[in-house]
């Protein structure tokens, strides 16, 4: 089976009514530079929408917690009310399983990231 195919396969076992909402934040510390990628698609596994936007990051993990918040933007404008999301980050992960344990300059971001999804009832 190709890597195409059981792509394919995986995608068309979403519900009809369910949006997968791919996400993923970039960071150089070098320059600072930043940036967020989403593609959402459908139960159908078609591309309904998707977004690239340099941002404003002080880490990778704030970057990454942008591109979910986008993510969820985007699924939102999308039509969706089902919306599963995918990011590769274990980082972002972790921190909004144990937000609560957290301290420091990332609590914010994570905090920040959790509200959206809290108040549409994705969370």
């Amino acid at each position: 089976m190709t890597k195409e195919k059981a792509s394919s396969e995986k995608e068309s076992t979403l519900k009809l009514d369910h949006t997968k909402d791919n996400c993923d934040g970039s960071f150089d510390p070098k320059n600072g530079s930043a940036g967020v990628g989403i593609v959402v698609r459908n139960g159908e596994g078609k591309l309904v929408n998707g977004s690239g936007l340099r941002i404003e990051a002080a880490s990778a993990l704030e970057a990454e917690a942008k591109a979910l918040l986008e993510a969820g933007r985007l699924a939102q404008a999308s039509g969706g009310t089902n919306a599963i999301f995918e990011t590769d980050s274990e980082e972002l992960f972790y921190a909004l399983a144990t937000v609560k344990r957290r301290r420091g300059e990332n609590r914010a971001c994570i905090v920040g990231c959790q509200k959206p999804f809290a108040k549409s009832g994705r969370g």
